[in-house]
């Protein structure tokens, strides 16, 4: 499929959450002798940043973890680290640790009430925060929600409704372990619906050796390159960009007039399972006035699913439809405008057409008061072409589509 780009108009375009996928999915935890936890990095880390694990209970009501627990930073070493690389961090002794795997770095317990230890029942988290000393009440993600015990996570301790891209690790409802390891074999090609399925992982209620074997590629469904909005006349102009997919069925795309709660507008088929990267696109065509959030839902054809940042288009005003005909045409096409701009004396309305590429094919300014316009488009070749206006009260509704023949 052909990349299709709409330069059309100058659009606010914000995007919310930018860690917003997970980074880090929890691959294993020993609670006999000294605690240990490995973990897979799924994008690549810089020098210096942090990633904070807790066996802390979390509270979907207050967005926090509790503090009566332990809460252990990891510092990604100079020069930094690779995607797919795991590290293992054990503690020698109560609240010390070593790095055991990974190319280094360093892990401290961070000042609570409580230590680092894990019980039978057990929950582990992997998150960000935006401070070193207290990140349990300045969370900016949780990555991944690793779930031990044989009853389902309680309800207010689920990460879904505020975190929907943390990974939820929760293979053992139902059993009786709680020691847990990512086995070798299913490292090679890794999704994550392979990390999600407990068929794939060691489990013990007694000591079990943490697996250091790096992973060969992104677990992650999809690399997701770009996601954007742009404003075309009265309708959002939705395009993305992927440069691997997983066993990828479709696209979902959700809007949202406030940021919270999204629904269904639109669905796009996936490619399976690519390493080229693929283009997409979507019209939706009727935006709400003010602020219009956008994202995408992902779906494998196991059902497993992940969410993008989301976006952001605003509208600022309603806009009065205006006519363009004949279409198709083969010459001319006449722009028709409410006759209430007539006043607009000395303003000038830009008129832009562009062929589907999102090549300026023609712009022309005219006087705003003119409300008949013929446009002589005699020599564009035949196709289809996109033609909206700029400037004034009144404009294309839809971007309108015109057919040259």
């Amino acid at each position: 499929m052909k990349k299709i780009l709409y330069s059309l108009a100058i659009t606010l375009f914000l995007t919310i959450n930018l860690n917003a996928l997970p980074s880090v999915a929890i691959c294993g935890w020993d609670g006999n002798g000294g605690d240990e936890i490995s973990f897979v990095l799924l994008r690549d880390f810089a020098a210096g940043e942090v990633i904070y694990f807790t066996e802390d209970e979390y509270s979907d009501f207050s967005n926090n973890f509790n503090s009566d627990e332990g809460h252990l930073a990891y510092t990604i070493p100079g020069g930094g680290l690779l995607n797919n690389e795991v590290i293992r961090i054990t503690e020698t002794s109560d609240n010390v640790f070593a790095v055991q795997c990974g190319a280094g770095g360093t892990a401290v317990h961070v000042a609570a009430s409580g230590a680092w230890s894990f019980s039978n029942a057990d929950e582990i988290y992997a998150y960000s925060a935006t401070s070193s000393i207290t990140p349990w009440s300045t969370i900016t993600e949780i990555h991944c929600f690793a779930w031990g015990s044989n009853i389902v996570p309680p309800v207010d301790q689920q990460i879904s409704s505020d975190w929907p891209n943390g990974i939820t690790i929760a293979f053992n409802v139902g059993g009786l372990a709680m020691n847990a390891d990512f086995k070798d074999p299913p490292r090679v090609n890794t999704t994550l619906a392979m990390l999600q399925d407990g068929a794939n992982w060691d489990k013990s209620t007694g000591a079990i050796t943490l697996d250091c074997t790096d992973f060969t590629n992104n677990m992650l469904p999809i690399e997701l390159i770009s996601f954007k909005a742009r404003l075309r006349g009265s309708e959002v102009l939705l395009d993305w960009t992927t440069a691997s997919e997983v066993n990828n069925e479709r696209f979902e795309i959700e809007h949202s007039t406030d940021g919270r709660i999204f629904t269904p507008i639109g669905t796009v088929a996936g490619k399976g399972t690519s390493f080229e990267t693929n283009f997409y696109q979507m019209v939706h065509y009727t935006p709400n006035l003010g602020m219009n959030y956008y994202r995408l839902k992902q779906i494998d054809y196991d059902g497993v699913f992940s969410y993008s940042d989301v976006i952001v288009e605003k509208i600022h005003h309603n806009r009065t439809i205006a006519s363009a005909y004949p279409n198709p045409f083969y010459q001319d096409v006449t722009l028709q405008f409410p006759s209430s701009e007539n006043s607009s004396v000395g303003k000038v309305r830009t008129i832009e057409v562009y062929d589907i590429y999102g090549r300026l094919a023609l712009r022309s300014e005219v006087p705003m008061e003119e409300t008949n316009i013929k446009l002589d488009l005699s020599k564009l070749n035949s196709g289809a072409y996109f033609l909206q206006t700029l400037g004034g009260q009144f404009s294309l509704s839809k971007v309108q589509r015109i057919i040259k023949l």
